[in-house]
């Protein structure tokens, strides 16, 4: 092979297609920060008025929810109050004694008197130490045997 085959072409590098920003000056990239600092300090307190806002109107929102099941929850409780006194009341008590329960009257009332004699200083229960005096069986206290605190 000669020597002219073996030369190799050197091309120099392409330009490059990109072209060189022209870059401002240090005193206009200073007047710009400024001006863009403020703007997205301004942009800040806006989204976290409008933030508040939407926390506040969703609380606004929870808020009536609880209060309309607060009504609801008293107005049940109203009702199931009229239910108890209903169900408490005594002429519907003996009424179900006696249509359900097959209960009567009793015919007759007994009373068991017991002659028990207290030893001085002995204390019933339910009874105050003064009034624990039995004479003949019939009297405890001021109030008749089984009468009060029994």
């Amino acid at each position: 092979m000669s020597a002219a085959a073996r030369r190799v072409t050197v091309s120099a590098p392409a330009p490059s297609r990109r072209r060189a920003r022209a870059r401002p000056a240090p005193k206009t990239r200073r007047k710009l920060a400024a001006p863009l600092a403020a703007a997205l300090v301004a942009g800040a307190r806006v989204a976290l008025v409008l933030l508040e806002q939407v926390v506040l109107a969703q609380f606004s929102f929870r808020l009536a929810q609880v209060r309309a099941e607060l009504a609801r929850a008293e107005a049940r409780n109203e009702e199931l109050l009229l239910e108890a006194a209903r169900l408490e009341s005594p002429d519907r008590i003996e009424r179900v004694a006696r249509r359900a329960l097959g209960m009567t009257d009793p015919e007759a009332l007994y009373y068991i008197l017991a002659d028990v004699r207290i030893p001085p200083g002995a204390r019933l229960a339910g009874i105050p130490n003064e009034a624990s005096s039995v004479v003949g069986g019939a009297a405890v206290g001021a109030g008749t045997a089984g009468a009060e605190g029994w």
